[in-house]
């Protein structure tokens, strides 16, 4: 779940919350005195800890009797789970305070992308295409460096086409393409050993995260 800063509130902030929110529930909840995130069982066995500080991919998972956090694809933290998590209720939050909670509030950032799973997790590309006029990808994101890795991103994201490989120095280096115009829907590779930005263009990105 990609996650952007909480911002500078002095109250706690639901992120995500899921079962009973007294006691049992699985939530993530961002808390003010201490500029970071709190993740795990609602009443104990609570990961501590994590700051976010810019856009973080966000992950938990549970199996059985360990609970681990990923942020950004890798593992951070893991914590026994000795009290069964109480989701009896089905109920789950994203972005908002528990109802009655009024000394907490809403989360203030940004939550672009809600996945839950209940099966194995596997590692997984994701492929993303950077922001328009930058040379940068998004945070745990990586241009991508090798032809067929291209070709599977452009299989992946909808709309795009694989248009050509070259070597040519006044384009950056890699997997790139447009958002807009004739050629937004395009996709090239450009096997030149450095390349230069060319701000008409981004990168496209991958990404490997538990799903």
């Amino acid at each position: 779940m990609p996650v952007f800063n909480a911002g500078a509130s002095t109250k706690r902030q639901w992120i995500l919350n899921l079962g009973q929110v007294v006691a049992g529930a699985d939530h993530w909840l961002w808390q003010p005195e201490h500029g970071d995130v709190q993740f795990g069982r609602m009443g104990g066995d609570q990961i501590q800890g994590h700051r976010v500080t810019s856009v973080d991919s966000l992950a938990t998972t549970f199996d059985g009797n360990n609970y681990r956090l990923y942020v950004n694809g890798e593992l951070k933290k893991t914590r026994e789970i000795n009290t069964p998590f109480d989701i009896t209720t089905n109920m789950l939050k994203v972005g908002l305070k528990p109802a009655g909670w009024d000394s907490d509030s809403d989360f203030g950032g940004c939550v672009t992308q809600v996945e839950v799973w209940d099966s194995v997790a596997n590692f997984e590309p994701v492929y993303v295409q950077g922001q328009s006029g930058s040379n940068e990808c998004p945070i745990g994101y990586q241009v991508i460096q090798d032809e067929a890795t291209c070709k599977k991103a452009v299989d992946a994201l909808p709309g795009k086409q694989f248009e050509s490989t070259f070597p040519w120095a006044t384009i950056q280096s890699g997997c790139f393409g447009r958002y807009e115009g004739a050629d937004g829907n395009k996709v090239w590779f450009n096997s030149h050993a450095s390349g230069t930005f060319n701000p008409v263009y981004s990168n496209i990105c991958v990404a490997t995260y538990m799903r």
